[in-house]
């Protein structure tokens, strides 16, 4: 600057430092702090301020503590500002130990340290969870006469909400007005959180109607937290009357609070409401962003209304407003592959990479979820294959979307092979889900004592079975004539303290009833009421088909109507049960009967019912007008 006839002085010098310091050039400010030496000037305390600020902020904390230990050296004394300073980016870069270290140092040296440096330090204990330090320095500031600001109450209450602690917030917050400190917005908004995240929203909302009280007016983060707790516990008309609350006080609900709403609409299967939520949204001008579409085509495509989620897909794709990115795809990617599109899901995998977006872990294990669906295991182990290859880091999930895909195609061979692969080569511990894959790939090609054994095995292995994994064993047991191994399973799961679910109950009930231990699978019925269990269709039908073998018509008739007073709609295994169980007792016309009601309700008789119909009119039969009344159906059909 000198040499272009431009006078420089230190305000000058300083500005410029920075804003080399803002580019992230702090070599060129310590350049220009050599050229403030040469020059004669004196650096002053924005200088060395500016230089410490620039070196926090690239992270170089060695280098910022160097540089503050030579401060002295060089003739310039530590102040307030340079203490905070460094304290400040100690503590941003997660070196709150040291900043403590500094904050002792500056006592010592008989500086003392202001409000807004025992501010940051006290943040900085609380992110790290360091409570008691916190308080330790709460008290200390006290002491010394420096008076605590609202600032460090919020805090303070935000590291007990952190841990849960809420008395110990609210506490708190009641001594901050017995200091005469009034709570703001944020102090409100920290505990009315909390208290929500807690499922304390009777609590939240009472503190919600104090804070009016007291003055203060929440904002937009106060009720997205009351509408997201009343939303995840189902209470509609709460959150519709605190939006009306919100609109009534000018507050405008943003683009997080109708993702929340739509989110949870969705998650509660009531796709339509949150589709109307989506026109509320664009009616009160907030622009949908990238979370609401994702949740949306998400939504659309777990409830079978993919076409619709890809429709809206399309439009982001079109109108380029909101652009999709990597989890979009993968979302569209997944559905198209549990639709078994899988050319489809890979064009759009193609149009993904086009974009500039690489696949992640969940777009390529959809994919290979896809071809294992399709029973492609080929086409699936060349994903598994590209994966390892690309650096992604393989998990359990993965692991087990393709043993799942080698046992559906009864590859225990492979499955196993890659089961122990997972743990000596890449570290992975199997989890239930893991197992459970592995004894239902057992039960059904017949190796059950193998299944029983890995069952033992994981056990052994600190895995504790699920609900899910008795039930798969005890469907493999009775399917393979094991039903004795069964009902000891099942005691054992009982007397272990695992209740089971009418699956379970089902499965055993079917078996007694073709076994033809219908006593045992009434009384195991008739005690599902005082168990709090409700009988499924499955349940009923497994009754019902018991009842007709043993020739008790009228009670499998009081049990279809019973199924059907009790709200449960009667399926095709049903009608095929009752239309064969009529004929096998040569009650055709009632046959005839169930079988026009079963085709009214869009159901079709399977090929044993068809069977049993064909071998009737093949064979000389004295009652006519029923075989009449069979060829006809047969016409009809």
């Amino acid at each position: 600057m000198g040499g272009a006839g431009v006078k420089s002085d230190v305000v000058t010098l300083n500005v410029l430092i920075n804003c080399f310091c803002n580019m992230g050039r702090v070599d060129f400010g310590f350049a220009v702090l050599g050229d403030i030496i040469k020059q004669g000037f004196d650096a002053d305390t924005i200088t060395v301020c500016t230089l410490l600020k620039g070196l926090c902020s690239k992270q170089e904390m060695g280098e910022a503590m160097e540089f503050f230990n030579k401060i002295g050296e060089m003739g310039y004394p530590c102040n307030e500002v340079t203490y905070g300073t460094l304290i400040n980016g100690l503590c941003k870069s997660g070196e709150v130990g040291e900043a403590v270290k500094l904050l002792n140092l500056m006592k010592k040296g008989r500086i003392e340290p202001s409000l807004v440096i025992y501010n940051i330090i006290i943040d900085a204990l609380c992110k790290e969870k360091q409570l008691d330090e916190a308080q330790c320095l709460f008290k200390e500031m006290r002491e010394r006469k420096i008076v605590p600001d609202v600032v460090t109450y919020s805090t303070l209450l935000h590291g007990f909400c952190g841990l849960g602690m809420w008395k110990e917030a609210r506490g708190f917050l009641d001594e901050m007005g017995n200091h005469g400190i009034s709570p703001n917005v944020v102090t409100f908004t920290i505990l009315v959180d909390t208290l929500c995240k807690d499922g304390k929203v009777k609590e939240a909302t009472q503190l919600f109607e104090e804070m009016r009280k007291r003055g203060v007016e929440p904002n937009v983060s106060t009720y997205s937290s009351l509408i997201h707790a009343s939303c995840g516990s189902g209470q509609w008309e709460e959150t519709m009357r605190l939006l009306e609350d919100m609109s009534g006080h000018n507050i405008s609900a943003n683009v997080v609070i109708f993702n929340l709403m739509i989110k949870h609409l969705f998650k509660e299967g009531r796709s339509m409401d949150a589709l109307k939520m989506l026109q509320l949204m664009a009616q009160k001008g907030v622009n949908p962003d990238i979370i609401t579409y994702s949740t949306v085509i998400h939504g659309l495509c777990i409830c079978g209304r993919w076409k619709e989620g890809m429709q809206l897909f399309n439009e982001m794709l079109d109108t380029n407003k909101v652009s999709p990115n990597v989890q979009t795809f993968s979302i569209m990617i997944d559905a198209l592959c549990k639709e078994g599109m899988i050319k489809e899901a890979n064009e759009l995998m193609k149009l993904m990479i086009q974009k500039g977006m690489k696949p992640n872990l969940v777009t390529l294990s959809s994919l290979m979820d896809g071809y294992c669906l399709q029973g492609d295991m080929s086409n699936a182990v060349k994903v598994f294959n590209s994966i390892l290859n690309s650096g992604l880091e393989l998990n359990v999930f993965v692991y087990n979307i393709l043993i799942n895909g080698y046992c559906k195609t009864k590859k225990l061979g492979e499955a196993f092979s890659l089961f122990r692969g997972m743990s000596k080569h890449k570290g992975l511990a199997p989890d239930t889900i893991t197992y459970n894959t592995l004894i239902g790939g057992l039960c059904k090609v017949r190796r059950v004592n193998d299944a029983k054994e890995l069952f033992i095995k994981m056990q052994h292995n600190g895995l504790t079975p699920s609900l899910f994994t008795y039930s798969i064993l005890i469907d493999g047991l009775c399917t393979n004539s094991y039903f004795d191994d069964a009902l000891k399973l099942f005691h054992e799961m009982e007397k272990g303290g695992t209740k089971a679910n009418i699956v379970i109950y089902s499965t055993i009930i079917d078996h007694m009833c073709k076994t033809k231990n219908l006593k045992e699978a009434r009384e195991l019925f008739d005690s599902l009421s005082v168990k709090q269990l409700q009988p499924d269709t499955k349940t009923y039908t497994s009754m019902i088909d018991g009842l007709l073998k043993e020739g008790m018509l009228e009670e499998a008739e009081d049990m279809f109507t019973e199924m059907i007073e009790k709200g449960l709609t009667p399926n095709d295994v049903t009608f095929n049960v009752i239309v064969q169980g009529l004929i096998n007792m040569n009650n055709i016309h009632k046959a005839v009967q169930y079988l026009n009601e079963m085709v009214e309700k869009g159901l079709l008789p399977d090929s044993m019912t068809i069977s049993l119909i064909v071998d009737l009119l093949s064979v000389d039969e004295p009652n006519h007008e029923c075989k009449e009344m069979l060829r006809e159906f047969l016409c009809k059909g």
